[in-house]
């Protein structure tokens, strides 16, 4: 008994077949060959010329050349003594000079109605109209609720490959796919409408039973690696969450030893900085009584005095004897005021901290 697949069901057929080939894969190579690993042809098309190989898993096999012009006769002969179901399914791979490659952006709504919308686009998004091309797409990431869905699209001219497919349908092989080298899975540039029915053989009693038995086997394989696998990401997720909260303390540790360097630096400059009130008493204790100071300025441990005294050039003398004074000269020479006994000065020294006493 056989149960049909329309061309509406050509995605869910094509996930089915994908998991075949996942499972064969993990299968010991005979075993996976029996019960998954139907032999197909492959014509691999090379400009005027193809090469036809016999396929079965990774395995390949050439059974012949066919020429552009003349295919016919040498193909029909090939097949024949192929013989068997394989000689009915074939795939053709394209050059990768024949493909075209275009991404697009449309809105996510049109998700569901996506292959209208790009047969509407094709004339747009390409220089060619959509009867002119055999073209596959896929979506390119996760679409967001409301927001753009990508799509990449492949497409090639059928000028260059109708001549093939016709060859081949007419010597009675079953064209199921157009793919080209590096292709996406489950990629075929064949529209849907052109693809022969699929067709699913109903599992037999001793079929069953033996692709549970496989089933089972291999459950009982891959349970270890799966549970060695969750373990590993349990152990990843706990040391990234270590590592952000080893990343939070190195940030305080930091914060504050910068707010530890920029406490010291105030207190070192604190402690360098000169105290004005030692520097005035000192004015007042050995400045003479007939010294008047009209302006004191003090800037990066420089002083500038500038004021009026009856013995000018002595004021020298006496305030380099002064603690923490040093460098006492005039900025400018001394004058003397008319009609008065006093004269007018502007000097300059250096004032650092005196020593305290231990």
């Amino acid at each position: 008994m056989r149960a049909s697949l329309s061309s509406a069901d050509t995605a869910g057929f094509e996930l089915f077949r994908q998991g075949q080939e996942i499972l064969s894969r993990c299968l010991p190579t005979a075993l996976g060959h029996v019960l998954f690993r139907k032999p197909y042809l492959q014509l691999q098309v090379q400009g005027d010329r193809a090469d036809l190989y016999r396929c079965a898993g990774e395995a390949r096999e050439l059974l012949g050349h066919l020429d552009r012009h003349t295919p016919g006769k040498t193909l029909a002969a090939i097949l024949a003594e192929v013989g068997g179901k394989e000689a009915r399914h074939l795939r053709i791979e394209i050059p990768e000079d024949y493909l075209l490659l275009r991404r697009a952006v449309f809105p996510a709504q049109v998700r569901k109605n996506l292959l209208q919308v790009i047969t509407y686009e094709i004339d747009r998004l390409t220089p060619f109209q959509a009867d002119q091309v055999y073209f596959d797409f896929r979506l390119l990431g996760t679409p967001n609720p409301g927001g753009k869905i990508q799509v990449e699209i492949a497409l090639c001219r059928r000028d260059l490959i109708r001549h093939w497919v016709e060859q081949l349908q007419q010597a009675g092989a079953l064209v199921e796919a157009i793919r080209w080298s590096g292709a996406w899975p489950g990629a075929n540039l064949l529209p849907s409408g052109e693809r022969p029915k699929r067709k699913i053989r109903i599992f037999t009693l001793n079929r069953f039973l033996g692709l549970l038995l496989v089933l089972l086997g291999s459950a009982v394989l891959i349970s270890p690696l799966w549970q060695r696998e969750q373990i590993l990401q349990q152990l990843d997720r706990q040391i990234k969450k270590l590592r952000v909260q080893a990343e939070e303390v190195h940030q305080v540790q930091a914060a504050i030893e910068r707010a530890r360097q920029g406490s010291l630096v105030v207190l070192q400059q604190k402690a360098e900085h000169p105290r004005m009130i030692d520097l005035l008493r000192e004015l007042t204790d050995r400045l003479p009584d007939d010294t008047w100071i009209q302006n004191l300025e003090y800037r990066n441990g420089e002083v500038q005095l500038r004021g009026e005294s009856a013995q000018a050039a002595a004021l020298i003398g006496l305030l380099e004897q002064a603690p923490g004074v040093e460098n006492v000269t005039f900025r400018s020479p001394v004058v003397r005021l008319a009609n008065k006994d006093r004269e007018r000065f502007y000097l300059v020294f250096q004032y650092r901290r005196k020593a305290e006493k231990p």
